[in-house]
């Protein structure tokens, strides 16, 4: 009995912990959800920034990143490292670029995630290609291309195509690099995407120019840049700009070329492109050089050797190194010179740079040389010449196929400039199909509009004077004097509605044609005003409507036309009429206001939705609503009044709410 006492007082207790339990878990779960979603937004804003701002979208990632670990939330963990691994690449830290992305990709694979597996391989591609290890980088770069091509990602093809070709670019392979460039250039015009067509035109340029076809590759190289500028990308008018100065360095151009390069090097300062600015020194230091300043030459390749050992550039370092050693053999100083040398080779040979290895044997025979150490100076000779003959043997391959390069490289162009021509001409034609489609649609529509109208509302007043004229006609003798005068006014009525609708589409035709003849003055409007208030005073009378012009001053003038004004004020009376309830008041005002003159007519009807708002100036608009008093409606008085007040370089706007009337304000230039 006790136990059974005890249990029943604790089962409220229970219901309690059970509700506050599932409380818990609800909020949880919606609390999860919020953080989810603001996972997904740093990312997001990750990738956004990364071409923009690399700094502030490593920030949004990291905080993806420890967002995404605490609530172990793995795909948010995977894009993170991901979006942190690209960021570091930028920044040229390679190590921990390389250390994000594999561990990002362990998490795709794990979850068969094709399409992020093809953009972490091209990532570690470029990571390999940047590091110098071009075999992996060409290995990586193909496995996207293959993970994409599957995944039918179109524009993840046209990115992986283009950094292949960059890849193939640095290793000589010329003829691979250009179908490339110009396979991923089809598809970035096919998306008219700007910042991918300009980055392409840049590396087609520097193919033209490892071909010596130095016009042709300026040509590519401004295009870029202007393109690039079209669209704000910094870094794409850096590359541009750097590129160009090359061309002009060739052209021995030096002046002009030391130009371009400094002003890249400060883009790429304000970039915090490391691996830019290495190369802007590099070539700062050849264009001294070549103007025999051996010191200014000498501090710029420095430089540039700092930086690239900073960003672990093996390529570049080798490359900075071998320009220090033949300045200090120009400057005579041959035991650096030899220092310097012997570092370039053994980083050469390490990186598998055989045009750096090769260089490095050549300057050594010359130091060695002047030195009178003719031993070393032959067997370095001797492996110049060894691997001279390799990389000559490769070479005459490349210009082999070179030569076919050049021979199809203008039909390859200007097949693609056909294509394109034939795209803009297509989307101009059907551009041109649907605009005259839309308009024939417009024409079609007005037409049956117009049939309705002659077979409804001009079939109804001509069938009331065909029936009262018969009338009249078969029972003269009988009908009073009284009977007669009402049917010949019925007659006359319905003569007025049919003048009326003619009118208005008479009218209307002639307006939009421009037949129309202004003949613009200063008027006053309210005698105008008052005058159409008399012309409708019995309509007013018959529905006991009460007409009040409410104006601020005795006289308020503008300029318009005085005939084309009152067939303006004219109709918005008529239609207020129409619409309002019998016993009902209408109110026309006239004020200025900021140098403007203002008419209003507002009315006491049923009020226009949003919606119909939106339609009431079209031609044929019948609103839902209907005239209070029997009255027809064509739909063509207020898409003429709009024209009128157009022409008149007037404005014309409603303000109306369901149930509260409809107000139609005027506004001219005050005189």
């Amino acid at each position: 009995m006790l136990f059974f006492f005890s249990f029943v007082l604790l089962l409220p207790f229970l219901f309690y912990i059970n509700r506050l339990f599932l409380i818990i878990m609800a909020s949880s779960s919606l609390s999860l959800k919020k953080i989810i979603k603001q996972i997904n937004d740093l990312n997001k804003e990750s990738f956004d920034l990364r071409n923009i701002d690399v700094n502030l979208s490593q920030l949004k990632a990291k905080e993806a990143l420890l967002l995404s670990e605490q609530n172990d939330f793995e795909e948010g963990i995977a894009e993170s490292k991901k979006n942190l691994g690209f960021c570091y690449w930028k920044l040229n830290d390679f190590a921990i670029a390389s250390d994000y992305l594999n561990s990002s990709l362990s998490i795709y694979k794990k979850n068969k995630d094709e399409l992020n597996i093809s953009k972490v391989h091209n990532y570690l591609g470029l990571v390999e290609w940047r590091l110098g290890y071009h075999k992996s980088a060409l290995e990586l770069l193909n496995k996207s291309l293959e993970y994409r091509i599957k995944t039918g990602d179109e524009r993840g093809i046209s990115v992986s195509q283009n950094n292949l070709a960059n890849v193939l670019l640095n290793i000589g392979d010329y003829s691979s690099a250009l179908q490339y460039y110009f396979d991923a250039l089809k598809y970035s015009e096919n998306e008219n995407n700007k910042f991918f067509i300009s980055n392409i035109y840049n590396n087609i340029g520097l193919v033209y120019q490892k071909l010596d076809n130095l016009n042709e590759s300026l040509e590519f190289q401004t295009k870029s840049f202007e393109m690039s500028k079209e669209i704000n990308d910094l870094q794409g008018i850096a590359n541009a700009e750097m590129n160009i100065g090359i061309v002009y360095y060739q052209k021995k151009d030096f002046l002009k070329s030391l130009e371009y390069f400094k002003s890249a090097l400060t883009r790429y300062i304000k970039l915090k492109d490391l691996f830019g600015q290495a190369n802007c020194y590099n070539n700062i230091g050849s264009v001294y050089e070549s103007l025999n300043d051996y010191d200014k030459s000498m501090v710029n390749f420095f430089d540039a050797y700092v930086l690239r050992k900073r960003i672990d550039d093996k390529f570049g370092i080798s490359s900075s190194l071998l320009n220090i050693g033949d300045l200090y053999y120009h400057k005579k100083q041959y035991k650096e010179a030899l220092e310097f040398l012997y570092e370039a080779l053994e980083i050469a040979i390490e990186s598998e740079a055989k045009i750096n290895e090769n260089s490095a044997y050549y300057y050594l025979a010359r130091v060695y040389n002047e030195t009178g150490d003719y031993k070393n100076a032959y067997e370095n000779l001797n492996k110049y010449i060894k691997t001279k003959d390799k990389i000559f043997s490769a070479e005459s391959e490349a210009k082999i196929n070179n030569l076919r390069v050049l021979h199809n490289i203008e039909s390859l162009r200007k097949e693609a400039e056909i294509e394109k021509l034939r795209n803009i001409e297509l989307a101009e034609a059907l551009k041109l199909v649907k605009e005259q489609n839309n308009m024939l649609k417009n024409l079609d529509s007005e037409k049956n509009q117009f049939l309705r109208i002659a077979a409804h509302d001009l079939k109804n007043p001509l069938s009331n004077i065909l029936g009262f004229a018969k009338i009249i006609k078969d029972d003269k003798t009988e009908l009073s004097e009284k009977e007669t005068d009402e049917y010949l006014g019925y007659i006359i009525d319905s003569s007025n509605q049919m003048f009326n609708i003619i009118s208005n589409l008479l009218n209307t035709n002639a307006i939009e044609q421009g037949k129309l003849d202004f003949k613009i003055q200063k008027i006053d409007v309210n005698p105008v005003i008052n005058e159409i208030i008399s012309v409708y005073k019995n309509n007013a009378n018959i529905k006991n409507i009460n007409v009040i012009f409410d104006k601020d001053a005795d006289s308020l003038y503008i300029n318009a036309d005085k005939f084309f004004l009152k067939q303006i004020i004219d109709n918005l009376l008529s239609n207020a009429l129409k619409f309002s309830p019998f016993g009902k008041e209408i109110v026309i005002r006239s004020y200025s206001k900021n140098k403007f003159a203002y008419i209003s007519v507002k009315d006491s009807g049923p009020g226009i939705s949003g919606e119909e708002q939106k339609l009431l100036f079209n031609k044929f608009t019948k609103l839902s609503a209907k005239p209070t008093g029997g009255e027809s409606s064509s739909g063509l008085g207020l898409s003429i009044v709009k024209k009128l007040v157009d022409s008149m370089n007037g404005i014309i706007s409603c303000k109306s709410e369901p149930g509260k009337g409809a107000e139609f304000i005027l506004r001219f230039n005050q005189f």
